[in-house]
């Protein structure tokens, strides 16, 4: 039977997935990821995969993925724990949105939502710490999840 070999975004692994599948979603074994497989003309492999949306540091293979999504989720973790009050982990994460409401919220208010402010940034910071590689890339980077 005829497959197509192309590489899943999220992980760089290589994915079988039948002809009939181009343009459509598939899932990854490997990561759960899900992408669209590409169309290709005459049942061609794309000659590179395509690159993360929102994640640049990726450098291609599965000990690369967990060194730089581990140390990012650790980094975002202990912002949003020692930083959370200012919003500095959803700067981190290219949440510009989020990170100006926490910080013009603590900033605009004197300093009075912080206590609230700071409950939620360490909510957030044992999320990040308590959650896999895999999930961590696929809420946070992926889907670009910005609040929980």
């Amino acid at each position: 039977m005829n497959e197509l070999h192309v590489y899943c975004p999220h992980c760089r692994s290589t994915v079988k997935v039948q002809p009939e599948l181009a343009g459509q979603l598939a899932s990854c074994p490997l990561c759960f990821g899900q992408f669209r497989v590409p169309i290709t003309e005459g049942g061609a492999t794309p000659s590179s995969p395509a690159t993360p949306a929102g994640f640049a540091g990726f450098a291609g293979n599965r000990q690369n993925f967990e060194k730089t999504v581990g140390s990012a989720r650790v980094a975002c973790g202990l912002l949003a724990i020692f930083g959370g009050l200012v919003g500095l982990h959803k700067f981190a994460l290219g949440r510009m949105g989020a990170g100006l409401i926490m910080l013009l919220a603590t900033s605009l208010s004197c300093f009075l939502l912080s206590p609230v402010l700071w409950i939620i940034g360490i909510i957030e910071g044992v999320l990040y710490l308590l959650c896999t590689d895999e999930e961590f890339y696929q809420r946070y980077i992926v889907e670009e999840q910005s609040w929980f």
